[in-house]
């Protein structure tokens, strides 16, 4: 419940413009790589590996907390919803 009111509130933000203010200079690699750090022991225990394959750099503007909260609820999706040991 707590996560679903911090993405509405987040998706309210976006509507009023003010995530505007909070764009910056991203690189998108380290980005994913945090968010699949953050769920790495959650996959071991469930025999799904997360392998994060990225360039040197993967530049971008955005803001860092939203890519965050978008790439974390996808790994988290894909680990929720994937038979265990699915790679």
């Amino acid at each position: 419940l707590s996560r679903l009111a911090e993405n509405l509130l987040a998706l309210a933000r976006l509507d009023s413009g003010a995530q505007l203010e909070l764009r910056q200079a991203l690189d998108l690699g380290i980005v994913c790589r945090d968010a699949a750090e953050r769920l790495e022991p959650r996959a071991r225990e469930q025999g799904t590996p997360i392998d994060v394959q990225a360039g040197d750099t993967l530049p971008v503007l955005g803001d860092r907390l939203a890519l965050e909260r978008v790439l974390f609820n996808l790994l988290d999706n894909g680990l929720r919803y994937s038979p265990r040991g699915e790679t």
